[in-house]
């Protein structure tokens, strides 16, 4: 069957079926099938495929005299608590070179549902090297 595009329907109160809406529910329910995104969540000995979420941000880090970036993202209650999201971090600069981020878990080596940590610097010549510029951090994490 070939699949065109959603479109909203209405009833009317005390509105007779009439085919065409029906129809256009149907197509509906195909439309939302094949358009929305799957996953595959497997870390820890898990293996997902429905009630996966993903979050995203950017953090924004200033200069740092010391060439030490920390952060915090609290996910709230966005994820479950028996969930460890796969969190992946990339990074957009405006010129600072030989930068390094890792990110660990709030208070503890792994990530869970509360958040992570981002902790990162600028090394250079095995000596820290202060960030002179602003420079943006993004961030996804996958979960259920």
């Amino acid at each position: 069957m070939a699949v065109v595009p959603y479109k909203a329907v209405a009833w009317q109160d005390n509105e007779p079926l009439f085919t065409s809406k029906l129809n256009q529910m149907a197509n509906n329910e195909q439309w939302l099938y094949e358009n929305t995104p799957r996953m595959l969540y497997t870390p820890y000995n898990q293996r997902r495929t429905e009630g996966l979420k993903i979050a995203s941000g950017i953090l924004l880090c200033n200069p740092s005299p010391s060439g030490i970036q920390q952060h915090v993202v609290y996910f709230g209650s966005f994820f479950s608590t028996a969930c460890t999201p796969v969190v992946v971090t990339g990074l957009m600069h405006q010129g600072e070179v030989r930068m390094t981020f890792g990110v660990k878990g709030i208070g503890q080596t792994y990530v869970d549902h509360r958040g992570f940590e981002l902790l990162g610097g600028a090394i250079h010549h095995g000596t820290t090297k202060a960030f002179t510029k602003q420079f943006w951090v993004p961030w996804i994490a996958m979960g259920f």
